[in-house]
């Protein structure tokens, strides 16, 4: 009874102190809004956090990845892990979320330079994109394994991959092929573009590949409807991945926000709410909250 008593307050604790961790962001954009100000930019020269601030709508580049961003056609709703992450970052702010489809990986950091949306709100993984993107904090980390058709017992290393005649499959402007490309320079890779995630487990089944790297999330959708077509090459992931919400470079206003409701979610247990839904075999990392008392 008093383990679950303790476990009550704390949770409690954790709650007010993520209250107060974005307490004062939205007393600035209530404030930036009554004042009817945009912060002394023209509409041309302002920044994604002085746009919210005057529309008070946030635009979110996303791409279909379950069990972050999972789409109903049926009736057209979005939901899963990035999307509840969104939806609780909106109310924090007291803002409304307008959802822009990505239909080019290669053209996002241009697109978030354009203002075509304000911030890539999906499974981006964190890494280098031409200085184009720049990355909150993390809140999930993915392992990346390699999967191979399922009677090709050829491979048994990730390092059998980096030879001529190996063909790897890709997609122009994602993290894993340009992960792949520079760990494995002596094998050919068979690129697609403005694919789906998924069509590059489909290069492999239809033998125009031997194998691609991918997160276990878009092999377990692909493995639903096309059983057996593929398997894991072995239990040992190549790396872990890092993802995190992108912003454009010198966006320190918006990308403040972001980190700070992701922290209140992280402290608040809202995380584990949402993860537990959509992650219940926990096969994804979260981030830890440890602390010392005193």
């Amino acid at each position: 009874m008093s383990g679950k008593l303790e476990s009550t307050h704390k949770r409690d604790f954790f709650k007010t102190l993520g209250i107060g961790m974005i307490a004062a962001p939205v007393a600035a954009i209530t404030a930036a809004t009554m004042d009817g100000k945009d912060s002394g930019a023209t509409k041309s020269q302002e920044t994604a956090y002085q746009r919210l601030l005057r529309t008070r709508t946030l635009k979110a580049g996303w791409f279909e990845e379950p069990p972050f961003t999972i789409y109903n056609p049926n009736t057209q709703e979005r939901t899963g892990i990035v999307i509840r992450i969104v939806e609780r970052f909106a109310a924090d702010f007291d803002i409304k979320v307008q959802w822009e489809t990505i239909s080019n990986f290669a053209m996002m950091g241009q697109d978030l330079a354009t203002g075509k949306y304000d911030a890539i709100c999906a499974s981006l993984i964190n890494m280098p994109r031409a200085m184009l993107i720049d990355s909150c904090d993390p809140f999930v980390f993915v392992p990346m394994y390699a999967y191979v058709r399922g009677d090709d017992n050829r491979f048994h290393s990730h390092t059998q991959f980096n030879d001529a005649s190996i063909t790897i499959s890709g997609q122009e402007g994602t993290a894993a092929t340009a992960i792949t490309q520079k760990r494995f320079p002596k094998a050919k890779h068979h690129m697609l573009t403005n694919a789906e995630l998924s069509d590059m487990l489909v290069s492999v089944a239809a033998k125009k590949a031997d194998v691609v790297y991918i997160t276990p999330s878009i092999y377990e959708e692909f493995n639903k409807n096309n059983p057996g077509k593929l398997k894991p090459m072995s239990t040992e992931p190549l790396q872990l991945f890092t993802f995190s919400f992108g912003v454009a470079p010198e966006q320190d206003g918006l990308k403040s926000l972001f980190n700070n409701s992701l922290h209140r979610m992280m402290v608040s247990g809202e995380f584990d709410e949402i993860f537990a839904e959509f992650d219940p075999t926990k096969t994804l990392l979260r981030p830890g909250i440890s602390f010392n008392k005193g």
